[in-house]
């Protein structure tokens, strides 16, 4: 019994020591001996019993806060605690700020709450205001703190005289200066500032200075009572401040690890300057592992003092860091004086469309997303990751390094440097559009680059962009990327593989034949060298040729490429007896021509045709007349220099009619006649080309003719669709031209020449090609129409007629000869009135009537077509007639669409040019009538009504009164008729006396009648107090804005101020105070008004007369 009393007894007592021993004591720095934290002498401990030193994990820490101390601790050992707080009871005996040493290989560890006090810390001269005293962390060591940095409290600074210091409402500071290798925050960082609700408050302020930090909670700044102070501006601290390093020269970092780093808002007067103002060179690192890291910008008011957002900037982790948008739209968000490193997981610019402006280097090797915000990198780009671009642009002054992917967005690529190198070892680089500006030369020196085929590439500013063969122009079945204007003074150097897409498909018409099967006319965008020639060896690269000779995939006796001579006369024996001559031999750069010469290249600017059955694989199921498969679709690839600036065509042949020298001049045979001129060129240019404007840039006496052919592919009839800006000869008719392609231009005399110049490209302007099959939509254009031949949905042929009253019925300028397409199966033209067969042609005015011959011919017996399609600005009064001689018949086409008909080849009068003719008259009219015309007085004035019958849309009104001065009439009022057989206008200005109105009439003739004239009296004086020189309207007529201004003895008590048009209605109506206003008339349509003003008892002031234009 006893052995158990005293075992009991023995547990009690080791059970009370151990809580002694581990029951919370607090321990205040004296530093009474030495600066030697294990030094006993230098601890005062309360309890008393406890340890004479700290040493559990529950003690508590304070340097400064009740106690004074002499000397500076310094850690010897590794160092546990509760809590750490720290003061400056007394400091003004140290002379200078309070420190703690942590030596290396010691750490500091904190297991709850660092705080750094403020009311206490006190330091600096007597009668000082706004007085700071900084704690500082220093040492080789580390610190880890796993709850929370307090930096401030809730106590306000003292209001009146501050004792021991003599300041007034002064600024007092608490502020902690990290400077050790390692500061691990595991909670939040406090900024706590307490106003004294006058002008004194508690300034927190947690310094980076040195060394690193990471925190794992939140930055979060608070205020407690008001501060008068005034902040200059929303990154000027005046509460507290989050600060990083306050020297260049040190290498600081900040870690945040918290996917909500920053608590926001920000408190008023309070800023985080991870910049220093912009002198140091500390980087911020995000490194949130999970979730979505929000990365700040500018967005956030007070974060960033000046310049920039950040010194350095580190996105790295797995987790997705999403950086914010800008401040203020047009203001960069995000900015970088440094250098900015994204790497680990996936960095969203896209969400907020944050613009992004790094000063120094960006190396990416995380998946990237642009936004709509532009990225600006004035030095080298390097990534090895996911770089995707979005709608903003990416600007680039350094050198350029891609071993990853890139992504094109909407936006534009900008390299804006002088000297710079771009490098591709990933999976290429392919632009969408790329701009090479800044002068100098940029150089593609290893690696794969390319611009989309819904791409322009732009050089600007004196640039060079050197090229080694290993950039793309690339080409789709829907566009082609374009190299737009080069301005002089940059070029594009070394080879480019130009593309062009050959559009394929297994479609079949009615026959059999593959409809993509077939010519195509085409030209080269680049040359050999420098020698403006260019070989046709690239086509048989990928495309499958033929010919009789070498350098063909398969060999025939009809070749499959063809050149073209105007001086020949045309020939239907044979393709190659005519104009066009086949290439017999393709050596290298070099060809030999059916007929002559031999070995030589062609010159820019020429065309050529090209028969297309697809791409190089199984030739033998295509070569054939009888071909088991359509053709794929196909990208023959040009390779060479671009051409570039002005591209004056000079012809692979000597061409007839030229004098003085061949070079440069266009071919004109005049034996030829009316079929002389036509010479076959190409786009010489990697952009589409507008017509218009080579047209325009080669309208001289010895230049070419408006109207150019194009090779149509898509119907197999391949016949010549005409573009004319006055119109084409088909729906298909297009003013814009692809990259690559070949047309017919009609040189106007001998010796004419055709220049290309860079100032002709539209890259803006993607054209729907003939090379590509994608018809054109319908626009509206000069008045006229098409009549198109149709056997079936694929074969047909159109020709355009157009009617205006400076055109001549005979064949001049303005027209379009029709030239038979390479191997068309339907013809369809209209004549002149001295019979030249057109595609385009151009007539008098149908007004008075009109008649069109029409040609029609098909390769084949059968039902066919005539259609009228696309009508455009012909009177719905004027019926169009087709006349059928052979069957002596008419049909309202217009009306019906489709007329129906059959060709027998045998008999040779149900087809040619004298069995249909196209005949526009008008329709006949019920006669007009005027019932009424009468005149009756209102409030508003002397209103005129009239009544008609029959006078549709095409009758005009005019209303006329008499002038009793002159006896003439003058006109009052114009209205076209609409149809409403009931019209009505308001004279609101009668003049006292006798009134007499008529109305004259213009009918769709011309001829005017008049009705008889009415008259109504008006008394001597029926409205005493209007006075219409009270009212003052200017400028008068006016086309924006009238300025009314009323005498100044009228009482501006308010106005009513009511506008009139002609026909009496209110169509504005306001309050105005005053006697001078401005009023917005923009809105009102062009004709006479009255402005009214009545008072505010509704008493009328006065009218005034005025004109809007």
């Amino acid at each position: 019994m006893i052995r158990y009393f005293l075992y009991g007894f023995l547990c009690l007592w080791q059970l009370l020591a151990y809580n002694a021993a581990s029951a919370q004591a607090t321990y205040d720095w004296t530093g009474a001996v030495n600066s030697t934290w294990t030094t006993a002498g230098n601890w005062v401990v309360t309890p008393a019993t406890a340890s004479a030193i700290p040493s559990a994990a529950t003690d508590k820490i304070r340097i400064g806060v009740t106690r004074t101390f002499t000397n500076q601790p310094t850690t010897s050992t590794a160092v546990t605690c509760d809590s750490l707080t720290v003061g400056t009871a007394n400091v003004v005996a140290l002379l200078n700020n309070p420190l703690l040493t942590i030596p290396s290989a010691i750490t500091l560890t904190i297991n709850n709450t660092f705080t750094v006090n403020s009311i206490s810390m006190y330091h600096g001269s007597i009668g000082t205001a706004n007085t700071r005293t900084t704690f500082t962390l220093v040492g080789t060591g580390s610190v880890t703190c796993n709850g929370n940095v307090q930096i401030g409290n809730n106590t306000s600074p003292p209001t009146g005289l501050i004792i021991g210091i003599g300041a007034l409402n002064g600024t007092v500071y608490s502020r902690l200066s990290a400077q050790m290798p390692t500061f691990n925050i595991g909670g939040n960082v406090y900024l706590n500032s307490t106003g004294n609700n006058a002008d004194g408050v508690n300034f927190p302020e947690f310094m980076l200075d040195n060394g690193n930090v990471t925190i794992g909670g939140r930055i979060i700044t608070q205020n407690t009572n008001t501060f008068s102070g005034t902040q200059a501006s929303p990154t000027v601290a005046i509460r507290g401040l989050f600060q990083l390093d306050n020297s260049a020269t040190n290498t600081t970092s900040l870690t945040l690890t918290n996917n909500a780093a920053i608590n926001e808002p920000i408190a008023a007067g309070q800023v985080i300057d991870f910049t220093n103002n912009g002198t140091s060179s500390c980087t911020v690192i995000y490194a949130s592992t999970t979730g979505s890291q929000t990365v700040y910008s500018g967005v956030t008011a007070r974060i960033g003092r000046a310049n920039f957002t950040y010194d350095n900037l580190t996105l790295t982790g797995p987790s997705t860091k999403v950086v914010q948008g800008n401040y203020t739209t047009g203001t960069p968000g995000l900015t970088v004086g440094g250098n900015l490193l994204t790497q680990g997981g996936a960095v969203n610019m896209l969400t907020n469309g944050s613009q992004i402006q790094v000063a120094g280097n960006w190396t990416n090797s995380a998946a990237t997303t642009q936004g709509a915000g532009d990225i600006d990198i004035n030095g080298f780009l390097s990534t090895s990751g996911t770089l995707t671009l979005g709608a903003g642009n990416l600007y680039v002054a350094g050198n350029y390094t891609n071993s990853g992917t890139f992504t094109y967005g909407t936006g534009t690529v900008i390299y804006d440097g002088t000297a710079q190198t771009l490098l591709d070892n990933g999976n290429g680089t392919t632009y969408r559009n790329v701009n090479f500006t800044g002068g100098g030369t940029k150089t593609m020196s290893a690696g794969n680059f390319a611009v989309a085929p819904v791409g322009i590439l732009t050089m600007s500013s004196s640039s060079v962009l050197n090229v080694t063969g290993n950039f793309t122009l690339q080409s789709s079945t829907t566009s082609t990327a374009s190299v737009d204007a080069i301005p002089t003074g940059s070029s594009i150097t070394g080879n480019v593989n130009v593309q062009r897409m050959l559009v394929g498909g297994n479609g079949k018409a009615a026959n059999g034949a593959y409809t993509a099967r077939g010519y195509r006319m085409l030209s080269s965008p680049v040359q050999i060298g420098t020698s403006r020639l260019y070989a046709l060896n690239y086509i048989g690269l990928t495309a499958l040729t033929g010919g009789p000779g070498t350098g063909f995939t398969v060999n025939n006796s009809n070749p499959t490429i063809y050149l073209y001579r105007e001086d020949v006369t045309p020939s239907n024996t044979t393709f190659n007896s005519g104009k066009h001559k086949g290439i017999l031999n393709i050596n290298g750069n070099l060809v030999d021509v059916s007929g002559g010469p031999t070995g030589i290249s062609v010159p820019i600017g020429n065309g050529y045709i090209f028969y297309f059955v697809g791409n190089t694989t199984n030739p033998a199921t295509k070569a054939s007349a009888n071909p088991t498969t359509g053709p794929e679709n196909t990208i023959i690839t040009a390779t060479g220099n671009l051409n570039q600036q002005n591209v004056l065509v000079s012809l692979w042949y000597t061409p007839a009619g030229a004098t003085g020298g061949t070079t440069g001049k266009l071919s004109f045979n005049s034996a030829l006649g009316t079929s002389a001129g036509y010479n076959m060129v190409g786009n010489p240019y990697a952009a589409t080309l507008d017509l218009n404007s080579v047209i325009s840039t080669n309208s001289s006496a010895t230049g070419i003719q408006n109207s150019i052919y194009v090779l149509d592919n898509v119907n197999p009839g391949q016949q010549y669709v005409v573009y004319s800006p006055a119109g084409g000869s088909s729906p298909r008719a297009n003013r814009y031209l692809a990259s690559g392609q070949g047309f017919i231009v009609k040189a106007k005399a001998a010796n004419s020449t055709l220049t290309f110049q860079e100032a002709n490209k539209a890259v803006a302007s993607q054209p729907s090609p003939l090379l590509m099959g994608i018809p054109l939509a319908t626009q509206n254009g000069p008045t006229g129409l098409y009549v198109k031949m149709e056997r079936d949905s694929l074969i047909a042929d159109y020709c355009g007629v157009y009617f205006s009253g400076s055109s001549s019925a005979n064949f001049n300028d303005e027209d379009a000869k029709d030239l038979d397409g390479t191997s068309s199966q339907i013809y369809m033209s209209s004549y002149t009135a001295d019979g030249v067969r057109t595609a385009v042609n151009h007539m008098p005015d149908y007004v008075n009537g009109s008649r069109v011959r029409l040609y029609i011919n098909t390769s084949a017996d059968g039902i066919h077509k005539l259609r009228v399609e696309d009508v455009r600005n012909i009177d719905t009064l004027y019926n169009i007639w087709l006349k059928d001689k052979y069957k002596k018949d008419s049909l309202d086409i217009r009306r019906y669409g489709t007329y129906n008909f059959n060709v027998v080849r045998s008999d040779t009068a149900t087809y040619g040019g004298n069995r249909f003719e196209l005949v526009i008259r008008r329709k006949p009219l019920p006669p007009y009538q005027l019932i009424d015309f009468a005149a009756a007085k209102t409030t508003e004035g002397i209103k005129l009504n009239w009544k008609t019958y029959n006078e549709g849309n095409f009758t005009g009104f005019t209303v006329e009164k008499l002038q009793p001065s002159t006896g003439q009439y003058v006109p009052l009022y114009n209205q076209q008729s609409n149809s409403k057989t009931n019209y009505a206008y308001t004279d609101l200005t009668p003049q006292k006396g006798v009134n007499t109105y008529r109305l004259q009439q213009n009918d769709i003739d011309g001829k005017i009648t008049w009705s008889k004239p009415v008259s109504i009296s008006v008394a001597d004086d029926p409205t005493p107090t209007i006075k219409t020189n009270l009212i003052s309207v200017y400028p008068n007529p006016a086309a924006a804005m009238i300025n009314v201004s009323v005498n100044p003895q009228t009482p501006a008590n308010g106005y009513t101020a009511k506008i009139y048009n002609y026909t009496g209605a209110v169509v504005s109506r306001q309050k105005v105070n005053g006697n001078n206003w401005t009023q917005d008339v923009t809105q009102l349509q062009p004709g006479t008004y009255i402005i009214e003003l009545n008072k505010a008892d509704g008493e009328l002031v006065g009218r005034s007369k005025f004109i809007k234009r």
